[in-house]
């Protein structure tokens, strides 16, 4: 019976051919890489416009909050809308 590649082949080359063997192609990293690309491409295509959306409707929020406070503080005692003439309110502790 023969042992094999082990047995014909010093331990030292043996772990050397062993070790080239197990790895990758040229051609296998060349699929990994452009595996690895499409993903990536395709999250930064769903990833990119979301945030921008999102960036978006925050500052229309922040906007639309804005207003509104300035048109409670037009509003709110000693305002300029609070429909009262020559009073002053003195807020009290």
């Amino acid at each position: 019976m023969s042992r094999g590649w082990s047995t014909t082949v010093s331990s030292t080359s043996g772990r050397a051919y062993q070790f080239a063997v197990r790895q990758p192609s040229w051609v296998a990293r060349v699929a990994v890489f452009a595996a690895l690309f499409v993903f990536v491409a395709v999250v930064a295509l769903l990833v990119i416009p979301a945030l921008l959306i999102g960036l978006a409707v925050f500052v229309a929020m922040a906007l639309v909050a804005r207003v509104r406070a300035m048109f409670h503080r037009l509003h709110s005692p000693n305002g300029a809308l609070d429909g009262r003439r020559n009073v002053r309110v003195i807020p009290r502790e």
